[in-house]
């Protein structure tokens, strides 16, 4: 059980926990992480979007989607929150085959947060299926260069 100074009203944690239960495959536990996420916070962002993913490796798009729009309303949410839940709904509209949605929904994504690998990734990859090569290219070399720069600084610290 997660405690917070005695109690955890706001049910923090169990949205990191629910994402390492559904990258381990473990949906149930995700589940039950999300669910007890949003007893204490009806407006956990993250909470939606590990529901969203979930559902989304389920084949259930339009439930996914619901969840991730829901996300999208939350108003406080941070930045890279953001950032995240959109890059989740371009994901969904670039899966069928809604371009421009899908580059709508990246575009903001990638104004929230410019350097995500993610977003730049998923602009690599839209660019590609439109015939645009060079231009994905272009987000591919970011990532790249973004990763060398990390590992020097890694390396090398100063």
């Amino acid at each position: 059980e997660l405690i917070v100074g005695g109690t955890n009203q706001l049910g923090l944690g169990y949205d990191g926990l629910a994402a390492l239960y559904f990258e381990k495959g473990d949906i149930d536990e995700a589940r039950k992480m999300i669910k007890l996420s949003l007893v204490g916070n009806t407006k956990n962002v993250m909470s939606y979007v590990v529901q969203g993913d979930i559902l989304f490796t389920e084949g259930k798009k339009d439930e996914a989607l619901a969840e991730f729009y829901q996300a999208l309303e939350i108003t406080d949410a941070l930045n890279w929150q953001k950032a995240r839940v959109n890059n989740a709904i371009a994901i969904g509209f670039l899966s069928d085959g809604k371009i421009e949605k899908s580059r709508e929904y990246l575009q903001k994504a990638n104004s929230l947060e410019p350097e995500n690998s993610d977003t730049l990734f998923n602009l690599g990859v839209l660019a590609w299926r439109i015939d645009k090569k060079t231009d994905a290219k272009h987000f591919f070399k970011i990532i790249s260069n973004s990763n060398k720069n990390s590992n020097t600084k890694k390396n090398n610290p100063t």
